[in-house]
């Protein structure tokens, strides 16, 4: 396992593709913070640092940067024989998805979080932060951070399986970018609809992001988040394990 986890940092440094997703997230970070300043200010109003910084975590658009992430960083590895070579070479099935999914979650996370902290950086340039900056402000950027990281990690480890399951690049991109407009559209609809899924979903690492923001929250909504994230985690990973043990790898 410590292997395979030292083999995935060394892929990961070698790869071009999460540092031109980073460049990606900040060109659209940017054009996205100055697109709303332009339309506050038409509109006589004003943005804070940390209103774009809270919003920002909200903002489903970067699930797709990391759908494309799990696409090139493990979908890649079926087309080019790499965890067929993996398997070949006696490493147990669940210790490759676990390696993978490890430092998947680190890329996945940076590129996360540099969405909401570029934008909060322009919006604080422009307008200030909002309020007098202190040690408080400091740390609640930083329990928004953790938490938002926690739930993004609950969140992108459903690309995991996707990505075992569809064992290329292009399907799983495809299904990564349909899996938050899959959620969006059950949670508009059927979650209005009937109120037993309604309740579901607002139990779901991505609904819970909401309840992270707030200026001050109870204990019960982090435990909530840990749950809710280590929860889905294990389902996901075990079900992945679960298809891809007895899936035939060519």
């Amino acid at each position: 396992m410590f292997n395979l986890i030292k083999l995935e940092f060394y892929k990961l440094k070698r790869q071009d593709i999460l540092k031109v997703l980073l460049l990606i997230v900040i060109g659209i970070s940017a054009f996205s913070a100055f697109s709303e300043i332009r339309i506050l200010m038409s509109d006589g109003l004003r943005g804070s640092g940390k209103e774009g910084y809270t919003n920002g975590f909200r903002d489903m658009f970067m699930l797709f940067v990391s759908g494309i992430f799990a696409g090139f960083y493990i979908g890649s590895d079926f087309s080019n024989k790499t965890i067929q070579s993996q398997l070949f070479q006696g490493y147990k099935r669940l210790d490759i998805i676990i390696s993978k999914a490890l430092v998947f979650f680190i890329g996945t996370s940076i590129i996360m979080l540099l969405y909401p902290i570029t934008v909060s950086i322009i919006y604080t340039f422009k307008y200030g932060w909002g309020e007098p900056f202190t040690i408080t402000s400091v740390l609640f950027i930083l329990r928004v951070a953790a938490l938002g990281i926690i739930l993004n990690v609950g969140t992108t480890s459903i690309f995991v399986l996707l990505a075992f399951l569809c064992k290329d690049i292009p399907k799983t991109i495809c299904t990564c970018f349909a899996f938050p407009v899959l959620i969006s559209a059950i949670s508009s609809t059927l979650g209005k609809a009937v109120p037993v899924i309604g309740d579901l979903l607002r139990f779901t690492t991505l609904a819970q992001m909401g309840s992270i923001i707030d200026d001050i929250i109870l204990p019960s909504t982090v435990l909530t988040v840990f749950l809710t994230a280590m929860i889905t985690v294990i389902i996901v990973i075990s079900l992945a394990n679960l298809l891809f043990a007895k899936a035939e790898v060519k």
